[in-house]
C-alpha cells in the first residue's frame, strides 16, 4: 500500500482547499491495484459555493481540480480519471 504521506502534502499545500477527506477503498483495505481514489473536497470561500460562483471561481476551481488530477496522478500511478472528486 503506498504511503498516503505524499498525498496529504500535496493537498495540504494546495492553497484552493479548505480540507480533504479520502473515502471509498482506500480507506479500509479493500482496494486492489487498480482501485481509483475517491477524495471529498472542500474549496476554499475564495473559490465560491456550489451554488454561487463567478465564471471566474468556476474557471480555477476547474484549473485546480486538473492540476490536482494530474499531481495525484502522478503519485498513484493511476490515470487522471481514476481520481474521483465530490464536492
Amino acid at each position: 500500500m503506498l504511503s498516503l504521506e505524499p498525498l496529504r502534502n500535496l493537498l495540504n499545500n494546495n492553497l484552493g482547499i479548505e480540507f480533504a477527506v479520502l473515502s471509498g477503498s482506500r480507506t479500509n483495505n479493500s482496494a486492489v491495484v487498480q482501485s481509483d481514489w475517491d477524495i471529498a473536497t472542500r474549496w476554499d470561500k475564495a473559490m465560491g459555493n456550489n451554488n454561487h460562483r463567478s465564471s471566474s471561481q468556476i474557471f480555477t476551481q476547474a484549473y485546480c481540480k486538473e492540476n490536482m488530477n494530474k499531481w495525484i496522478s502522478l503519485f498513484t500511478l493511476l490515470p487522471s480519471m481514476a481520481v474521483n472528486y465530490v464536492n
